[in-house]
């Protein structure tokens, strides 16, 4: 039996202290809230980010009903008292009440796998709830009556596809009878529209019957085709809602580049508007005759001053709507449109944003009224071409703040942009009064936006990450948008502003052609025997390794964030100060070989980069290349970490491939600082190895894979010809049912290993030494535990990554590993392995030491877990005060990189 929590004297508290991902690069994914938070979507994640600072995302919300925790969010929108409505790539809706975290299925229909381009609701003054779905199906809408009430749900427009959908109130009557009125933008090959419904809901009440019993009421719900609106020439995907105090305004945007103002006013006589009405009707029945080649541009000219639309109501006034202009400016698919707060006094004003790589701010301007742009902002850097990693394709979002002199940008490649308006200076105190009173009115001769370090992340699934071997100073993540990002946090030792004490993105060391698959850090330094320090090797899905060097415009600009880089004591490398990507080329290239810049402190002022710097100017030059694999690169392991306390030892990168015939089944060592292949273990295995570890004091390595073998490498001994060869010495076959993902030594005993395999079993294993009858050396290899985690969905998880704690506990004088477990379901774990007497038969049992909460976890599975290297020396390596801090990191399928801030405490 497993230890009971009695036995248990220690407890564990855990801070998520980063979620490095970018947003969605999908529409409709982007809000702004009533608490000032700027929420958006990543994967299957929901972000909230403080709008005071720039720091990732550390609240995080994400779904735990079955249909929706493995989907992607495609859209979000906000309804009243702090109720967020989530979209997914399999059509499911959920409802969030964001203050409680609590969610509710809205829909969820496993034979409706269309996914959500968009959604929008409104909370009636009945209490009920009306919400509207766009998607490739059409257009269905959800309805709840009440509170505690079931939702309705029906697809009112079939056989056409929908990017943008918008519900809003346009009148009420004294009693319960209100007018809403439905818009989507419609994805059709030609002839693409605004349809407009009107939803009326009502209360029929029954005369009350002859006994006197009290009337029933039943409530009826009528959505009414209105026609549409005709003129965009491609897709309309976005529009945008303002009320104009006796009217309003719709905003529409759409991949012809246009955007076009629709006025919607009252008719207080209908008998003005019953020819142009008729006229309108008569024109577009023509048009809908007419053939393929018709050109509807000239809709525009044939309804000039004419009301495109009237909505009627039986209970509601009659809404004429008519276009009041049309803004052109972009040069790409206009993606999303947002009115400015809507300030007493002020005149309209609209933030739009394209693909043209701008964002543009229009107002109505001279006594004509005149659309066009008072301001552009946006990134006309970047590599042009090149991979979206290093370019910006375009914005794909745009929002205003909720005080209106913020704007925030949302990348195509997921990251979020940010600029502050700054009024110009006063010249005297009448313009001082004059420039605080009017600090949201944007034409303000000689004011400018700004651009602020934004949030940035992985956009596609983070395949590996590891930790600077030394003391942890950063954490590089390689992932499958073919870049590898370096995440560090600022000190408190140097002049920093308090906005930036957070874990961030800094640096971007390599932006590649291929997907990335595995990254390792081996700069020990030269002092320690080993290689150059901040010296990495990235795998990729191409044949060869590539070894990359740090630059000194990163290393300055770790030093002025409080991170030591041991730049004095490795003043002998010859660094270049910055790399760049070549034309048509995979490699980062030294910007000048011969220059060498000499680390100098010029000021204390920390300036984080912006997004267009990370993709182009933090690239770290690429310094020799590893040729030998014949296939596609899979996993990395290095020794680096145990150069750190024995100098004596060579550094040795392992790495495998993709294996096709037993052939390629192999693993090969390299010295990274000759560029030399010294060894290739062959004959252990007979498919893709997929993990590789290393023993502490590197005389094991431990291997295994998709044939489920677990094999054991020994170093050779030093009376050998090469010590840095090894031999396979055991194994087990079929060491696991199915494929094994992970394994990891532990660090305070080198015959320990952990493994973890898709059958959902972690098991513990004990390598042995013995001498034989001819004084040979023996090495066997026993399983000494075996455990599932543990599941709450009931099913079998498969374990996907396992890490050793670099630190033991002491719980009641016994000392236990802590093992941090990831799982596929994306649930992170961390188990007590107690080292008294392992494989004993009297010994404890592993147990559950803590179990992550699901809003921390990820919501894809694990693809490694990583602790921060501890380098103090404690005695017997084990808790000898009355708390233990790690940092644990783990990425994830989910795009997503986490940071936990470990704290182990004695009860």
């Amino acid at each position: 039996k497993n230890r009971t929590k009695m036995e248990n004297s220690l407890k564990c508290s855990v801070n998520l202290a980063l979620h490095g991902s970018a947003a969605s690069s999908t529409p409709h994914s982007l809000l702004w809230t009533e608490n000032n938070e700027l929420v958006y979507a990543s994967h299957g994640v929901i972000n909230f980010h403080c709008s005071e600072t720039s720091h990732p995302s550390t609240r995080t919300l994400r779904s735990s009903h079955p249909s929706a925790k493995s989907a992607k969010i495609t859209c979000l929108t906000l309804l009243k008292d702090n109720r967020l409505l989530v979209g997914y790539n399999n059509g499911v809706v959920t409802l969030w009440k964001t203050d409680l975290n609590l969610e509710e299925i809205v829909f969820s229909d496993t034979n409706n796998t269309c996914g959500v381009t968009d959604l929008s609701g409104s909370c009636l003054s009945n209490g009920s709830t009306f919400v509207v779905t766009a998607s490739a199906m059409g257009l269905r809408y959800h309805y709840k009556r009440t509170e505690d009430g079931p939702w309705e749900s029906s697809l009112f427009q079939k056989n056409a596809a929908f990017n943008c959908v918008l519900v809003k109130k346009l009148e009420r009557n004294e009693v319960k009878d209100e007018l809403v009125v439905v818009l989507a933008g419609s994805a059709a090959p030609r002839a693409n529209r605004v349809k407009a419904y009107t939803c009326d809901f009502c209360i029929e009440i029954n005369p009350t019957t002859a006994s006197g019993e009290n009337a029933n009421e039943k409530e009826l719900l009528n959505i009414v085709d209105q026609g549409s609106l005709l003129g965009h020439q491609d897709w309309i995907g976005c529009m945008a809602w303002r009320s104009l105090g006796a009217g309003h305004m719709l905003a529409t945007g759409s991949h012809d580049h246009k955007i076009r103002l629709w006025l919607f006013s009252p008719l207080t006589n209908i008998n003005q508007f019953v020819s142009a009405s008729e006229e309108s009707e008569f024109i577009m029945q023509k048009i809908s005759s007419m053939d393929d080649d018709y050109d509807e541009s000239n809709i525009d000219e044939l309804l000039e001053g004419e009301a495109r639309l009237i909505l009627k109501s039986d209970q509601n006034p009659s809404t004429a709507i008519t276009l009041e202009a049309i803004l052109i400016g972009h040069e790409d698919i206009v993606t999303d449109l947002s009115w400015k707060p809507n300030f007493k006094g002020e005149a309209p004003c609209l933030l739009s944003s394209s693909m043209d790589r701008c964002v543009m701010i229009w107002a109505a301007e001279g006594t004509d009224g005149v659309w066009s742009p008072i301001a552009r902002v946006g990134s006309a850097g970047g590599l042009l071409g090149g991979s979206i990693g290093s370019s910006l394709l375009g914005f794909v979002g745009a929002i205003w703040s909720s005080s209106g002199n913020k704007i925030i940008g949302h990348g195509y490649g997921g990251a979020i942009y940010f600029w502050s308006y700054h009024a110009p200076k006063a010249k005297s105190t009448e313009d001082a009064k004059h420039n605080e009173c009017s600090a949201t009115n944007l034409n303000i001769e000689g004011g400018i936006w700004k651009a602020e370090p934004g949030i940035t992340g992985h956009f596609a699934a983070v395949e590996d990450c590891c930790w600077e071997p030394t003391q942890g100073s950063y954490l590089l993540s390689a992932s499958s948008d073919q870049t590898c990002r370096l995440w560090a946090k600022a000190g408190t030792t140097n002049n920093i502003c308090d906005n930036i004490h957070s874990w961030r993105e800094v640096g971007r060391p390599q932006v590649h052609g291929y997907n990335l698959t595995s990254v390792v850090c081996v700069g020990v330094g030269r002092s320690a025997g080993g290689e150059p320090l901040h010296r990495f090797v990235g795998g990729a899905d191409e044949k060869q390794l590539r070894v990359f060097d740090g630059p000194t415009s990163t290393l300055r600009l770790l030093e002025k964030m409080g991170i030591d880089c041991g730049m004095m004591h490795d003043a002998d490398e010859r660094r270049v100060d910055r790399a760049y990507i070549p034309s048509l080329g995979l490699s980062n290239n030294s910007e000048a070989t011969e220059d060498i810049t000499e680390f100098a402190a010029d000021n204390d002022d920390v300036v984080l980069p912006l997004e267009r710097e990370l993709g182009v100017n933090s690239l770290w030059p690429e310094v020799s290349k590893l040729f030998g694999h014949d296939t596609e690169i899979i996993c990395l392991a290095t020794n680096a970490h145990s150069m750190c306390n024995d100098k004596s030892m060579n550094v040795i990168v392992a790495s495998s491939s993709k294996a096709r015939d037993v052939e390629n089944a192999s693993i090969r060592l390299w010295n990274v600082d000759k560029s030399k292949c010294i060894d290739v273990l062959k004959g252990g295995h007979r498919s893709t190895v997929a993990t590789i570890s290393f023993s502490p004091d590197s005389k094991f390595i431990a291997s295994s894979g998709k044939d489920r073998r677990l094999c054991i490498w020994r170093q050779n001994s030093s009376n050998e010809s090469d010590s840095d060869k090894y031999s396979l010495v055991a194994a087990v076959d079929s060491a696991h049912k199915r494929i094994v993902w992970s394994s990891h030594f532990c660090p305070h005993d080198r015959s320990l290993l952990a493994t973890g395999s898709r059958d959902g079993f972690v098991k513990i294993w004990r390598i042995e030494e013995n001498k034989n009858a001819e004084n040979e050396i023996d090495v066997t290899i026993n399983e000494c535990f075996r455990f599932e985690p543990a599941y709450k969905s009931g099913k079998t998880e498969a374990v996907t990554a396992v890490s050793f704690a670099p630190k033991l506990v002491d719980n009641n004088s016994v000392p236990e590993a802590l093992l941090a477990i990831g799982l596929e379901c994306g649930t992170l774990q961390i188990w007590s392995i107690p080292l008294s007497n392992v494989g004993s038969e009297f010994s404890s049992k592993p147990y559950l030491f803590h179990c992550f909460p699901i809003v921390d976890c990820h919501a894809a599975t694990v693809r490694r877990l990583a602790w921060k290297p501890v380098n103090e020396k404690i005695q017997d390596g084990s808790m000898s005060t009355e708390s233990l801090n790690f940092v644990l990191a783990s990425c994830s399928l989910d795009h997503g990189v986490r940071i936990f801030e470990v704290e182990i405490t004695k009860k």
